[in-house]
């Protein structure tokens, strides 16, 4: 686009007023744009820590839940799960969202299958 409006003002098509408007608003639309990007590369990084402190977190969710009493052990089944049926001893259930993704991606990138089981 500048190439455009640097040529239209050389070959005389603009004059130099609005060639100098248009100039201005093109900066500060790269402006915006390159503070925009920074940002949301800081954010990805962030994101990238949290997701992280989850995946260990999930890792040690076995040991956490051995170690809790059975309030923290209902409350944190509860946040973690739904669609809880018992069947006999057994708890079956399913993952709310984002703990699913988050027990999918650690059990396909480092064999996590048999810590941790849904």
């Amino acid at each position: 686009m500048t190439d455009r409006l640097y040529d239209d003002r050389l070959h005389r098509l603009i004059s130099e007023d609005f060639f100098r408007q248009r100039w201005d608003q093109l900066e500060e639309k790269r402006s915006q744009l390159s503070r925009d990007l920074a940002r949301h590369q800081h954010a990805e990084g962030a994101y990238m820590e949290l997701g992280s402190k989850l995946i260990e977190l999930i890792a040690q969710a076995p040991q956490i839940f051995e170690r809790a009493d059975p309030d923290q052990r209902r409350e944190l089944v509860g946040l973690l799960t739904s669609n809880r049926v018992l069947k006999g001893r057994t708890l079956e259930f399913e993952l709310r969202k984002p703990f699913d993704a988050l027990v999918s991606a650690a059990n396909s990138e480092n064999g996590w299958g048999a810590r941790i089981r849904t």
